[in-house]
């Protein structure tokens, strides 16, 4: 991408941030939702792992492993496939068309403003988690190796997501606003994608199975690069299947645009 291009798509983005200004609040209830999910979360792993541990955890790491899916979590899925949809089956599609425009780029920068939004509430975030529970003990790496990794597996956990997200708002091509498909895709990451509990401690037949998805790769590769029992060679491993992953679904996107494309029809007033 050179700069021509990039100069065109970030012109995108102050009607995103004014968009995402306008809708702060909504934002602000999306975080307060996800500190509920932590602290039920939260509880929930301590009661397990009090006094014990279990499948390469104990209370201090499987903790640092739900702070840090908090952390990223709404960071990495940050969603935008309702207003895809919406803008498939409400015809705005067409106004996008006829612009020397990617409409995957747009949808890609739209979600920029939001991020950083949520970025910024990280630390905000963090102090609440602190309060909370001021005597129970983290165990974050002082190897600066794996904080490189990690960064560089939650930007490839990102894109990935941008492309799921892109691809799940694409069902509209076929199906009328595809509210249950999405959802259902929505629901695998979700329960896949090591938000609310290590896949490693799944019976060994399913974890293998769900490494075979992309979902894995959206929350615990990245926190696999600071907490857990995966050895050095497994997190680069992990790091590997991202950019694969990242490479697969990419492909898909460009097919399925360009089939979806072709049974787009929008009707005028």
């Amino acid at each position: 991408m050179n700069v021509a291009t990039i100069r065109k798509y970030s012109a995108f983005l102050p009607p995103a941030i004014s968009y995402t200004l306008a809708y702060r609040f909504n934002i602000l209830m999306w975080s307060t939702r996800a500190l509920f999910v932590f602290l039920a979360t939260a509880w929930m792993w301590l009661s397990v792992y009090s006094g014990r541990s279990g499948g390469g955890y104990d209370v201090s790491s499987i903790f640092t492993y739900v702070v840090v899916a908090a952390m990223i979590g709404d960071f990495v899925a940050e969603d935008d496939q309702d207003t895809m949809a919406e803008d498939i089956v409400g015809g705005r599609l067409s106004a996008y068309l006829t612009q020397p425009i990617s409409y995957f780029w747009r949808h890609s920068v739209m979600m920029i403003p939001v991020r950083g939004l949520v970025l910024l509430l990280i630390p905000l975030k963090l102090l609440v988690f602190l309060a909370l529970f001021p005597n129970v003990p983290t165990s974050f790496p002082s190897n600066p190796g794996q904080w490189a990794l990690f960064v560089l597996s939650v930007i490839l956990a990102t894109c990935m997501f941008v492309a799921i997200d892109f691809l799940n708002g694409a069902f509209a091509f076929w199906f009328h606003r595809a509210y249950g498909i999405r959802w259902l895709v929505t629901i695998l990451w979700a329960l896949c994608s090591g938000a609310y509990l290590p896949i490693g401690l799944l019976p060994g037949w399913i974890h293998a199975m769900i490494l075979l998805t992309p979902f894995p790769y959206l929350i615990y590769a990245p926190i696999a690069q600071l907490v857990g029992p995966e050895s050095a060679t497994t997190r680069l491993l992990l790091v590997g299947a991202q950019i694969i992953w990242l490479v697969v679904l990419y492909l898909a996107v460009r097919k399925v645009w360009s089939v979806g494309i072709k049974r787009y029809e929008a009707v005028g007033a």
